[in-house]
């Protein structure tokens, strides 16, 4: 999120950064599920379950062996996300839009989409110090994460669920942007697109 509380999303193609805006501010102190797609040169951005935005960008993705970083952004290093995360997927496809709406109305217990998850973390750990793989990936794919704290963020919050009821959601990741602490993991490296 930007200073005006306005989601962001942004990449490196290698020549050019790019990015895609929500068109307004998401509510504070309010779960708001976001997802992304992108494929044939469109994104599509959405907000609990319905499109939000679109936008074109041919230049592509490009992909290099520097971890996905959860809720930190390197450049500058003082625009992070403060918030909480209550799990975070990546998926082998673009989602469609009725894959995105059922993801957005899952819970743990219902299967989350027709497509295969590359990773999922649910942030629902006991807790984390900066253990190497302490941030499981529930895929089976073993995609774990390691948190990389400052000043006490991000960590763990178990004390009450994101979603109560039955079935909810158990725990979720609390960042703080003013701490800049985050989730890495290495998703994809260039010895595995040769293979």
């Amino acid at each position: 999120m930007d200073d005006a509380g306005e989601l962001v999303i942004n990449w490196d193609s290698g020549s050019n950064w790019d990015t895609i805006f929500a068109t307004g501010t998401l509510p504070l102190n309010t779960w708001t599920h976001v997802a992304y797609s992108y494929t044939n040169g469109e994104q599509k951005l959405y907000l609990n379950g319905a499109l939000e935005t679109t936008a074109t960008f041919s230049d592509g993705y490009l992909f290099n062996d520097s971890p996905l970083l959860v809720g930190y952004d390197s450049a500058p290093t003082t625009r992070g996300f403060r918030g909480n995360i209550e799990e975070f997927n990546f998926y082998d496809s673009a989602l469609s839009a009725s894959d995105v709406a059922a993801v957005a109305a899952a819970t743990h217990s219902c299967p989350s989409t027709t497509r295969t998850a590359i990773a999922e973390w649910r942030f629902d750990d006991a807790g984390w110090d900066g253990t190497a793989n302490e941030v499981v990936d529930s895929s089976g794919n073993n995609l774990h994460g390691t948190a990389v704290s400052v000043s006490g963020f991000p960590n763990t919050n178990t004390a009450s669920p994101a979603l109560a009821g039955d079935p909810g959601t158990c725990a979720y990741g609390a960042f703080d942007l003013g701490n800049n602490g985050y989730v890495t993991c290495l998703l994809y490296t260039s010895d595995a697109a040769d293979e």
